[in-house]
């Protein structure tokens, strides 16, 4: 019944009908992204099995060494050269404009500026203010304060109020000027045939492809597992067994015959004409001694 919704509330959706187009595309496009995605699927299983052989069999077993060489060689090192960085941006970077700063810049403000102006506000102006008071209140200060009220306070206002203005024309301009016909072009020019676009092509091809890729990678996986199980069938039943009779009827015998009777007697005739050779060194040693403190 089309009428049941499921567990979570929404209508059950129906089989879809894709119509004759897709179905007829569907199949050619699978067919081509498997093409495509099946060498990809054995390269990256190759390459997941490439990388655990290799951890499992090469980098776990140098993981001491690589822990040793770590902490004692590049540690070291990486400190080294981070000390080296560090004192090369202070050399170029801080310490010159610390110098400048300090040995430059205040000597000069405080000694060439600050200075100066203490004394002329100390030792001028301050004299000069206490003995010409009233003058400086008549002849400077009321006349500025008469500017600043009547001159300067109504041109500052009048050019706020001059800017406020324009910039409220301007806006006015650019809202319904140049936005609305902005928003308008794009709601009823650029908008619906993109949407168009994206409804009636882009979407149905990413869906097309995303089922397609979906399906080849499935089918590339189980393709590789095939593939694995195959080649692991043939290591097991063809190939493990005669190299482990060789190994075990051949090899095995063989190496204990070379040990037992080639590499023993070898080692243990060495050995001795070694000892000998040590025996008759030291003897030699021993009677050429006295002689030579006999002649002395």
């Amino acid at each position: 019944m089309s009428g049941i919704s499921d567990t979570s509330g929404r209508p059950a959706e129906g089989p879809r009908n894709d119509g004759c187009l897709s179905a007829a595309v569907r199949l050619p496009v699978r067919i081509v992204v498997l093409v495509v995605v099946v060498p990809i699927r054995l390269l990256v299983d190759l390459m997941a099995a490439l990388g655990r052989g290799v951890r499992r069999h090469l980098l776990e077993p140098l993981r001491p060494a690589l822990r040793w060489l770590g902490e004692h060689v590049l540690a070291p090192l990486g400190r080294a050269l981070i000390w080296v960085l560090v004192v090369l941006t202070k050399l170029v970077f801080v310490w010159p404009w610390v110098g400048l700063w300090r040995y430059l810049l205040v000597p000069l403000a405080t000694y060439g500026i600050a200075a100066p102006l203490i004394w002329l506000y100390r030792e001028v102006l301050t004299r000069l203010g206490r003995l010409s008071v009233p003058l400086l209140r008549y002849a400077l200060i009321i006349p500025l304060q008469w500017i600043y009220t009547w001159v300067l306070t109504p041109i500052g206002r009048g050019s706020s109020w001059l800017l406020r203005t324009c910039w409220a024309g301007l806006l006015w301009c650019l809202v319904h000027l140049v936005g609305r016909p902005c928003v308008w072009l794009v709601q009823h020019v650029i908008v619906p045939p993109l949407a168009l676009l994206w409804r009636y092509v882009l979407r149905p091809a990413l869906v097309l492809l995303g089922s397609a890729l979906g399906f080849a990678w499935k089918i590339a996986g189980r393709i590789s597992r095939a593939l694995g199980a195959a080649l692991r069938w043939i290591y097991v039943t063809l190939l493990a067994p005669p190299v482990g009779w060789f190994y075990r009827a051949i090899c095995t015998p063989v190496g204990r015959l070379v040990r037992d009777y080639f590499w023993r007697p070898a080692r243990t005739a060495a050995a001795e004409a070694w000892q000998s050779a040590r025996s008759a060194l030291r003897s030699v040693r021993g009677a050429v001694r006295p002689r030579g403190r006999n002649s002395r």
